[in-house]
């Protein structure tokens, strides 16, 4: 959930910041905003497998420690 709100928190950060400068023309906010966004998904997907990883090794050492 934490990773969630980190991912928010990126995103909300990079919209401001590009409203702020509207300068800066819409096309590239929207390649920040992709950006951000695809740097989150591919930082929860890892935080998925480092996840999915760390309870197979609970796992296999539950059943070692019972033999």
């Amino acid at each position: 959930m934490k990773t969630k709100f980190g991912c928010n928190t990126a995103y909300g950060t990079c919209v401001v910041s590009g409203l702020g400068t509207l300068k800066g023309t819409i096309h590239s906010l929207l390649g920040q905003t992709n950006q951000v966004a695809g740097m989150c998904k591919s930082m929860m997907m890892l935080i998925r497998r480092l996840t999915s990883v760390a309870i197979r090794f609970d796992a296999w050492e539950e059943t070692r420690v019972q033999r």
